[in-house]
């Protein structure tokens, strides 16, 4: 057992659903009929955590993934005492330095100086402590002369520049991050991964919050998958993030069966209609990193179609673009197409890593411009396989090293 510096056991929180008015104009004829006997239905609870337990040690990055409102922030916002559980306890051993909102205890009209300054009182820094930091807190943010203007004319990402330099620096045994990266620039999110690397250097818990899997999967030791409340998954990164990742996919193939009408997944004039779709590899569906993939699916034209484009289009579940390929120019590619027939895209050896990608499948018009069937990430793709320690990104790259003296 390491030293733990967080302790969650069995929490549970569960929050009011409201779904009415708390204007004073209606609380008043509410509060009569309460008296009366016919205050109506009890609110509906929604329960955010339930009987959650996990431990952060010091000197551990730990992520926590999950879809939105799966309990991730309800859970940094208990870390961090903005509200007590409703059962179990929540233990912090040391001090709490937390960055859970873009702007957490700025004043608008205060200047970034003077905030630094309320930000890190709120933090429980004195203003010797503060002033003794200041300068690194202001370096790190480089809003440059924005420092002395009001808050209230920054971005959201000079806010979050500013609230991320104050929270990085207050001497803690506990950080906590919500989703707040997003907002900045790569250079930005670069520098504030090495600040957190250097705080886990030091011997802090980084509690981690992001949607973004790659940053997670390099950075944090371990990560928590929570899934309506509860941890499904709670291990090194790799294998926490292939669960959730197979639980990503699963939920597109439902979602894309009971949507395939919808305008935004499938869309097109319908001069050629794509049916029976089928990814095939090492099952349907599944494939293995340098392995056979092939997509097929039988076309139907109403009339005659001079020189369709044929087109295949696979994305990370992240959104990532990582290939873009068509039947133009390539041998195969049909001058003309009526009535019914197959296509089929085959690659014999895929290079993409393990994860969980979507595929898009699609025939245009000759000039790219006006699509026929445009099939949009209907079709989840699961990918396996080993790949060499050290291997990281969306393809296997083969590749030969030697170093020589």
């Amino acid at each position: 057992m390491g030293d733990p510096a967080l302790i969650f056991e069995n929490v549970v929180k569960a929050f009011r659903m409201r779904n009415r008015s708390d204007a004073l104009r209606d609380a008043i004829p509410r509060t009569f009929l309460k008296l009366l006997g016919r205050g109506g239905p009890k609110p509906k609870r929604f329960t955010a955590l339930n009987e959650v337990s996990f431990t952060a040690e010091r000197g551990e990055v730990l992520g926590v993934v999950g879809a939105n409102g799966a309990g991730k922030s309800t859970s940094l916002r208990l870390a961090a005492s903005v509200y007590p559980p409703d059962s179990g306890a929540v233990t912090v051993h040391g001090r709490v330095s937390a960055l859970i909102e873009l702007s957490a205890g700025f004043h608008p009209d205060l200047s970034g100086r003077e905030n630094i300054y309320l930000a890190g009182a709120l933090q429980g820094l004195g203003r010797r402590e503060i002033a003794s930091v200041f300068d690194e807190i202001a370096a790190f943010a480089d809003i440059g002369e924005y420092l002395e203007s009001p808050v209230r004319t920054y971005s959201s990402g000079m806010a979050v520049r500013l609230g991320f330099a104050v929270a990085a620096h207050v001497p803690a045994e506990v950080m906590l991050v919500d989703e707040v990266l997003a907002v900045g620039d790569m250079e930005f999110r670069a520098k504030c991964l090495r600040k957190m690397a250097g705080r886990r250097e030091e011997g802090a818990a980084v509690l981690f919050v992001s949607h973004n899997l790659t940053i997670i999967e390099q950075f944090c030791d371990r990560v928590i998958f929570l899934h309506h409340g509860k941890i499904r998954a709670d291990g090194p990164a790799r294998e926490t993030l292939a669960v959730y990742r197979k639980h990503v996919a699963e939920d597109a193939r439902v979602s894309s069966i009971r949507e395939s009408a919808s305008p935004r997944l499938r869309r097109g004039t319908g001069a050629v209609r794509l049916e029976e779709v089928r990814l095939v590899g090492d099952g349907e569906g599944l494939a293995r990193t340098g392995g056979e993939l092939t997509l097929s699916a039988r076309w139907r034209a109403e009339q005659q179609v001079a020189r369709p484009v044929f087109g295949m289009q696979i994305h990370s579940v992240e959104g990532v673009l990582c290939a873009r390929i068509s039947s133009e120019g390539r041998k195969g590619a049909p001058e003309r197409i009526e009535g019914e027939g197959k296509m089929v895209f085959q690659i014999p050896e895929l290079p993409l890593l393990p994860g969980h990608y979507e595929v898009t499948v699609s025939v245009w018009e000759e000039n790219g411009l006006v699509p026929f069937d445009l099939h949009q990430c209907l079709y989840p793709l699961e990918v396996t396989g080993d790949p060499l320690p050290g291997t990281d990104g969306l393809v296997n790259l083969e590749v030969s090293f030697q170093t020589s003296p």
